[in-house]
C-alpha cells in the first residue's frame, strides 16, 4: 500500500486545520481506518464544535504501527495506535483532532525535513482547537500495570460523600496509582495547553473512562502523597475545566509567558522549542512578534529572544547546547522567604511569607508580606530571595547559587488581590530603587542533558560567559550583603527561621561575609540576652543555637574560632554554643588562656564541663584563670565545681598565688569558705595568707566575717597580719557586717589593734547603710579615741543614708570637747546630698558650744 502524502492547506483560510474521521468497526483487531479532511475553525454559531481533541503522549519518535488514512498507509506511534483502538466505536464514526495526523509533522520520506511552515501556522491554532472542542480526551495509555484499576479507584474516591475512605487511600491501590501518575502524559508540556483551555475533559486509561472533575477530586483525596506535588499544576488545570467561560479568540490568557515558564519549564518536549510554543495558548502576551513560533531558528537563539522579552532592558546571553541563559539586569533584593507551605487543595500552589530586609522596611505599609505562586517548576524553599527586577510588574523569586543567583519564578502574586493596586501605585510613583547589578541564570532544562548541579559557579555552568574580575567581585559583594541582611532579620525574629538560615548558608559561594556575620551575632545576641524581648530563656537559647549551628556547619574553616569561643564561654554559654563548637571544630579549637578566662567567668558549669569532657589533656590554667574562677558569682555549687575542674586540670602545681587567695577572700559568692578550702586542698601546704588577703576579706561587703575573715585568721594563728590598712578597710566596709568585721579584728588583735586617725576617718566617712555601726564599735572598744578635725570633715562630707546618724554618734561621744572649725562647716556645705541638714546640725552644735562662752569656731585638738 502506498504511503499517505499530505495536501497543503489553503493559505487564504487563517483558521483552517484538518480533522480525522475514525471509522467504526465491530472487530477490535481490524485495521484502523481514518478519513482526513479540512476543517474551518471559524465556521460556527458560537456553540462548541462536535469534534473531540485527543491529548496524549507520543512516548517515542518511532512509529512501528500503521493505520489506513484516506486509503493510504500512515505510520503512527504505538501509544497512538492503542488510543485509536480504544476510541473506535462499533457503529458510528468519531470526529477527532490528533496532532500527529492533522498536522504534517514530518515528511521525511519525501525530502528529509519537517514541513516547518505548516507547523508554524498550525501551532497558534491549538489553543482554539482545544478550547472549541466538544470534548478533550486525555489518553493515559493502555491498561498495563493495573492502570485501569487505579483510575477506577480514583473515581471511587471522588464519589465518597465525606471525602474520605474508611481505608487508607494508598494502602490497597497505592502502587497502581503511583505507577499511573508517573506516566509520560503528566510530564508532557503540550498537555498544559490542551487541558488548560478545555471546558469538557474525560480521562481514559485502557477501557476505563472517567470525568476530569472526578479525576481531580479523587487525586486530592489520595493525600498525603508526595507525587501529587509534582502533578499539581496540570491537575489544577484539569479541575478548572468546567468553570471556564466560552472561548473567545480575542481573550488573552491570565499569565504572561514568563510566569508560565516559571511554572512549567521542567515539562518535557520532543523539541526544545515546544517548551515555549506549547505555552503560547495560555499566555497573556502571545501576540508579541517575538513569540511567533519559529522552528527555523536554533534553540539558543529562540531562548535568548524569549528571555530578552521576559526581562526587558537586560543583557541576555545564551549558547548552543546550554540549558541556562545568563541575564545581567538591575534589581532590589527586598527580603527572603521565611515560611512556605504547599496547598494540596489548589494542587501545587505555594503560599509564601516574606521577611523584609531593613532596606525595604518602608514597603511594609503598602506591600503585603503574604504572597503565592500558583505553581512553580522548582519548589520554593525558606531562604529563597524576594527580588524586584527591573521591568517586572511584581517581585520575583531568586535562589542564591554559589557566586550568582538563579531565577525560580519571574513573578509572585499577592495573596490578597487588593494589594495589586498598592503595587501599581508604587511603580507609578517610582518608589523602587534598581541600583544593584544582579547576575542570574534562567534555566529551561534540556531533556537530553543531565541536570546542572546547583552548587556550581557561574563559569562552570556557562564557561562561555563574559565575566570580568570586577563583575565577580561585585557579585560576591552583593551576596555578602544579602547574607548579612538575612542574618540580621533572622536574629531579630522572635520565631525560628533555621531552615531559611541554613539554606542561605548552604547556597552561598563566598566566605567574604562570614566574619561580619559572627560580629553581627555578637552585637545582636549578647545585649539581647539581657532583655525580655523573648521572655522564655529556654526558647531564646534554642533560637540562637539554631543560628550558630548552621553557621558553624557551613562556614568551613573561615569561622573566627577564638572570638567565637570567647563569646560562647562567657555569660551566655548555657545556651549550648560551646557544645556546637566542639561538634563542628573538635580537633581545631584553640583552647587558650583567654578562652579559659571566659569560661571561668561563666556563672554555669556547662561550659567548663564541656571543655573537660572534650579535652582530656592538661589545660592552660593560669593565675588569672583561677582568680576569675575563685570570684565566680554563680551558685556556690556551680562555682565550686568549676574551680575544682580547673584545679584538677592545671597539673601537679596549680598556680594558687596570693592574688588567687585574695580574689577568693574578696569574692562575693555564696560560700567563699568552701572556695578557700578547695584552694587550701590543692595548695599543697603553700597557702599564702598575707596582709592583702586579710584586707580583701575585711573589706568584702557581702560576706559575714565568720565565713571568711575568721577562718583565715584562725588558720594563721599567732601574729595575724592585721595592719592599719586592714583595720582601715574594715572600718570603711560598706556592707551589712561592718561592725562585725571590726569585732573579729578586736578579738584577734585585742589591745594591739591599731586605731589610727585614718581608721576613724574611714569609719566616719563610711557611706554604707550600716556604716554607723563601724564607728560605734570603735567607740565601744576605744572610748578615748582622738577625734581630729579631719575626722569631723569626713563625717560632715559623708553623703550616705546614715551620715546624720554618724554625726550624732560623734556628738554623743564628744559633746563638749569637739570644736567645730570653719573647714568642717565648709565640708558640710559641700555635702552632695545633705548639705542643708548637715550644716544646720553643725551650726546648732556650734551654738550650743557658744553658750559656754566660746563664740568662734576652733580647730579640734
Amino acid at each position: 500500500m502506498d504511503l499517505f502524502v499530505y495536501s497543503a492547506l489553503p493559505e487564504e483560510h487563517l483558521y483552517m486545520t484538518r480533522m480525522v474521521h475514525l471509522l467504526p468497526d465491530t472487530d477490535r483487531n481490524a485495521p484502523i481506518e481514518c478519513k482526513l479532511f479540512n476543517y474551518d475553525l471559524s465556521v460556527g454559531d458560537g456553540r462548541s464544535h462536535i469534534y473531540e481533541a485527543l491529548s496524549y503522549c507520543w512516548e517515542s519518535g518511532d512509529k512501528p504501527k500503521s493505520i489506513i488514512l484516506n486509503g493510504y498507509k500512515f505510520s503512527v506511534t504505538e501509544n497512538l495506535f492503542s488510543a485509536l483502538q480504544h476510541l473506535r466505536d462499533r457503529q458510528l464514526p468519531r470526529t477527532l483532532w490528533i496532532d500527529a495526523i492533522c498536522i504534517n509533522q514530518a515528511d521525511s520520506e519525501s525530502d528529509g525535513k519537517s514541513d516547518v511552515n505548516e507547523k508554524t501556522k498550525q501551532i497558534p491554532l491549538m489553543r482554539q482547537i482545544y478550547a472549541q472542542a466538544g470534548r478533550v480526551i486525555v489518553w493515559l495509555g493502555d491498561d498495563r500495570g493495573d492502570g485501569g484499576e487505579a483510575l477506577r479507584w480514583i473515581n471511587h474516591l471522588a464519589g465518597l460523600e465525606d471525602g474520605h475512605s474508611k481505608k487508607n487511600p494508598m494502602a490497597e491501590h497505592g502502587l497502581a496509582c503511583s505507577n499511573l501518575l508517573q506516566r509520560g502524559w503528566f510530564r508532557r508540556v503540550w498537555v498544559l495547553q490542551e487541558v488548560g483551555v478545555a471546558r469538557y475533559i474525560d480521562v481514559l486509561c485502557g477501557s476505563t473512562q472517567i470525568s476530569a472533575h472526578a479525576f481531580a477530586e479523587g487525586l486530592a483525596r489520595l493525600f498525603p502523597q508526595p507525587l501529587l506535588s509534582r502533578l499539581g499544576p496540570v491537575t489544577h488545570l484539569i479541575k478548572g475545566a468546567p468553570y471556564r467561560p466560552k472561548f473567545d479568540i480575542a481573550s488573552p490568557g491570565i499569565f504572561s509567558l514568563g510566569e508560565l515558564l516559571g511554572m512549567y519549564r521542567s515539562y518535557r518536549a520532543t523539541l526544545q522549542h515546544d517548551k515555549i510554543y506549547a505555552l503560547l495558548g495560555l499566555s497573556a502576551d502571545a501576540s508579541a512578534d517575538v513569540l511567533k513560533p519559529n522552528y527555523n531558528a536554533p534553540w539558543h537563539t529562540v531562548f535568548r529572544e524569549i528571555t530578552s522579552h521576559i526581562f526587558p532592558g537586560s543583557f541576555v546571553q545564551t549558547w548552543e547546547g546550554r540549558a541556562s541563559a545568563v541575564v545581567k539586569t538591575k534589581g532590589w533584593i527586598m527580603g527572603h522567604v521565611g515560611h512556605v507551605t504547599s496547598s494540596m487543595q489548589f494542587f501545587g500552589q505555594q503560599d509564601i511569607t516574606c521577611h523584609f530586609h531593613k532596606s525595604a522596611f518602608s514597603l511594609r505599609e503598602t506591600w503585603p508580606s503574604d504572597w503565592m505562586l500558583p505553581a512553580c517548576a522548582e519548589l520554593v524553599h525558606e531562604g529563597d530571595l524576594i527580588c524586584h527586577l527591573q521591568g517586572q510588574s511584581r517581585p520575583s523569586i531568586l535562589r542564591l547559587c554559589n557566586d550568582h543567583f538563579s531565577l525560580l519564578s519571574p513573578s509572585l502574586w499577592p495573596r490578597s488581590m487588593g494589594h495589586i493596586q498598592n503595587l501599581s501605585h508604587t511603580f507609578d510613583q517610582g518608589q523602587l530603587d534598581y541600583g544593584r547589578d544582579i547576575t542570574l541564570t534562567w534555566n529551561i532544562p534540556m531533556d537530553k542533558l543531565a541536570a546542572t548541579p546547583k552548587e556550581l559557579k557561574l563559569k562552570q555552568i556557562t564557561p562561555e560567559v563574559e565575566d570580568s574580575l570586577n563583575e565577580i567581585e561585585l557579585r560576591l559583594e552583593i551576596i555578602a550583603q544579602v547574607m548579612l541582611n538575612v542574618a540580621t532579620q533572622v536574629l531579630d525574629s522572635k520565631t525560628s527561621q533555621v531552615k531559611a538560615w541554613e539554606n542561605i548558608l548552604k547556597q552561598r559561594g563566598t566566605d567574604v561575609s562570614v566574619s561580619e556575620i559572627y560580629e553581627l551575632a555578637f552585637r545582636v545576641i549578647k545585649p539581647d540576652l539581657r532583655t525580655d524581648r523573648v521572655s522564655d530563656e529556654k526558647s531564646k537559647g534554642i533560637l540562637y543555637r539554631e543560628f550558630i549551628d548552621p553557621l558553624l556547619k557551613y562556614s568551613g574553616e573561615s569561622a573566627p574560632d577564638v572570638e567565637m569561643l570567647r563569646w560562647a564561654c562567657q555569660d551566655y554559654g548555657w545556651y549550648g554554643v560551646l557544645d556546637l563548637l566542639f561538634k563542628h571544630r573538635a580537633e581545631s579549637l584553640p583552647i587558650t588562656e583567654e578562652v579559659l578566662k571566659a569560661v571561668a567567668q561563666n556563672q554555669s558549669t556547662f561550659n567548663v564541663k564541656a571543655l573537660s569532657e572534650h579535652r582530656r589533656e592538661r589545660l592552660p590554667v593560669s593565675e588569672e584563670v583561677l582568680k576569675l574562677a575563685a570570684d565566680n558569682r554563680g551558685t556556690w555549687t556551680d562555682a565550686l565545681e568549676a574551680l575544682e575542674i580547673f584545679l584538677q586540670r592545671a597539673g601537679e602545681n596549680p598556680p594558687i598565688s596570693e592574688e588567687v587567695v585574695k580574689a577568693a577572700a574578696g569574692a562575693r559568692v555564696f560560700s567563699p569558705l568552701k572556695v578557700l578550702k578547695v584552694l587550701l586542698q590543692y595548695a599543697g601546704g603553700k597557702f599564702p595568707i598575707s596582709e592583702e588577703v586579710v584586707k580583701a576579706a575585711a573589706e568584702n561587703p557581702a560576706i559575714p566575717p565568720y565565713w571568711v575573715l575568721e577562718p583565715l585568721l584562725q588558720h594563721v594563728g599567732e601574729n595575724p597580719p592585721i595592719s592599719e590598712e586592714v583595720v582601715k578597710a574594715a572600718a570603711g566596709n560598706p556592707g551589712y557586717f561592718a561592725g562585725s568585721v571590726l569585732e573579729v579584728l578586736f578579738q584577734h588583735a585585742g589591745e594591739n589593734l591599731l586605731i589610727s586617725e585614718e581608721v576613724v576617718k574611714a569609719a566616719a566617712g563610711n557611706t554604707g547603710d550600716y556604716g554607723h555601726e563601724a564607728l560605734e564599735t570603735l567607740f565601744r572598744h576605744r572610748e578615748s579615741l582622738a577625734i581630729s578635725e579631719e575626722v569631723f570633715k569626713a563625717a560632715a562630707g559623708n553623703d550616705g543614708d546614715q551620715s546624720m546618724q554618724i554625726m550624732q554618734i560623734l556628738k554623743m561621744h564628744r559633746q563638749d570637747s569637739a570644736v567645730i572649725s570653719q573647714a568642717v562647716l565648709e565640708a558640710a556645705s559641700e555635702n552632695p546630698r545633705y548639705a542643708s541638714e548637715m550644716s544646720s546640725f553643725l551650726n546648732s552644735w556650734h551654738s550650743e558650744q557658744s553658750n559656754t562662752g566660746d563664740n568662734s569656731p576652733k580647730k579640734c585638738d
